[in-house]
């Protein structure tokens, strides 16, 4: 509202102004020519203000408008520089998950090493078991070997004493 009371405000002074210096023009040459020369002054100081007042409003429209295309460009350039550094963010997101995705595989190789390692030695610790169980017949078996020895030689040793 303040843009357009200033152009007419404006326009309407130098209508003024000019229609005083008309009719002071028209007031030199006498009452009767002055009056019509003073109404001509005034139509034609109309005609001006409103061309000056019209000029005033284009000019005011296009200031506002290279003002809305400045902010225009400036809020472009901002979302220029923040789509850029959205994508570097994506980019270096990317990265990490990709570093991310080698750990876990390197993580479930090692898982996968680790569980046919400790499978592995649990085979062998079975192995072990069963070794030693069968070593523990065997010795069981000398034993009793041993036992059946020592009879056979208590036996023996009573008849070589009974003869």
């Amino acid at each position: 509202m303040k843009k357009a009371l200033i152009p007419t405000a404006l326009a309407m002074a130098i209508g003024l102004t000019f229609g005083s210096l008309a009719l002071a023009a028209g007031a030199g040459s006498g009452a009767g020519s002055g009056a019509g020369s003073g109404g001509a002054g005034i139509g034609s100081m109309a005609q001006s203000a409103e061309m000056f007042e019209s000029r005033a409003q284009v000019q005011a429209q296009v200031k506002t408008q290279d003002r809305l295309l400045t902010q225009t460009r400036d809020q472009l350039k901002i979302q220029d520089q923040l789509l850029t550094r959205t994508g570097d963010q994506l980019r270096t997101q990317d990265r990490l998950l990709t570093q991310i995705r080698f750990q876990l595989k390197a993580k479930d190789t090692l898982k996968t090493q680790t569980r046919d390692q400790l499978q592995d030695e649990e085979k062998i610790y079975l192995q072990t078991i069963d070794q030693l169980k069968a070593q523990d017949q065997v010795l069981l078996k000398t034993r009793d070997i041993l036992k059946d020895q020592e009879l056979i030689q208590l036996k023996t040793k009573d008849q070589l004493h009974v003869k």
